[in-house]
């Protein structure tokens, strides 16, 4: 993941801040829910040229979550998502053929903090360098896909 000041080359007509769905920034709260409604709202600009969400500077603890086409997710420059550590959050899914859970450990393995398949358009950004993801359970599987 590359975190920069740059602004994204894509504009988006609508955008919303995770606060508008309820979230807490205080490191402790679990806004799952806010980001997966967020990402449900947003998502009925798909056709519409897109929508942003950002996520404004604190530490906003979460499980995993599907990003959506045609987004952008903004950080802040002291945004920090932090994984949950509780593995209830964080849904089973199948394992890609080439991997599994691991080498030796065959079957269905956990989704990624920030997920997403099939997607097009997708846009992660930041505030200079010191934007950053923590994972405390998984490691963030990313693909950049572009138009």
């Amino acid at each position: 993941m590359y975190c920069n000041d740059l602004t994204p080359s894509v504009e988006r007509p609508h955008s919303a801040s995770i606060t508008d769905f309820g979230a807490v920034s205080d490191g402790t709260t679990l806004n799952t829910k806010a980001f997966q409604n967020a990402l449900f709202y947003l998502n009925s600009f798909a056709n519409k040229g897109g929508a942003q969400l950002f996520v404004p500077a604190g530490r906003w603890l979460t499980g995993s979550f599907s990003l959506i086409s045609h987004l952008t997710l903004s950080l802040d420059k002291d945004a920090v998502i932090l994984g949950s550590p509780d593995s209830s959050d964080w849904p089973v899914i199948d394992a890609l053929p080439s991997y599994g859970r691991g080498r030796e450990l065959p079957g269905k393995r956990h989704q990624s903090l920030i997920f997403g398949s099939n997607l097009t358009d997708v846009i992660i950004t930041g505030k200079y360098c010191s934007c950053i993801l923590h994972f405390i359970r998984t490691l963030c599987h990313l693909r950049y896909v572009s138009n």
